[in-house]
């Protein structure tokens, strides 16, 4: 991950920001808006929606790119669900989240194991 850059209002959208955000929107609005009414109602998760999303680099924002995510802030993770939020609060978090989260549970638990085979040793 990148070091923080602290002349930096770490709340400013930045240009680098607004085309995170803006490459959001418009995935979130093409790809995503025309499923969500039947996400919602039938409880249904489109197969390969993963696999879009998570080509436009939208899952993992801010899990660290050692970890396969994008690497970049807080802010920007933000900046992806509000996009995604806009159309359907629903699945905001789970389309930007879940995956994240499992890599690093699976980060985690690689670590757990490399450490408790060192302490077995």
């Amino acid at each position: 991950m990148s070091p923080v850059d602290c002349s930096l209002n770490e709340f400013e959208l930045t240009s680098h920001r607004a085309a995170i955000l803006d490459t959001a929107d418009r995935f979130a609005r093409i790809e995503l808006a025309p499923l969500f009414a039947r996400m919602d109602t039938e409880e249904w998760w489109p197969e390969d929606v993963m696999r879009k999303i998570g080509s436009a680099g939208l899952i993992g924002v801010s899990v660290d790119d050692s970890l396969g995510g994008a690497g970049m802030d807080f802010f920007c993770q933000g900046l992806v669900i509000q996009a995604i939020a806009s159309l359907t609060v629903s699945q905001a978090s789970p389309c930007v989240l879940s995956p994240a989260t499992r890599t690093l549970s699976e980060a985690f638990d690689q670590l757990k194991a490399e450490l408790v085979t060192d302490c077995a040793d």
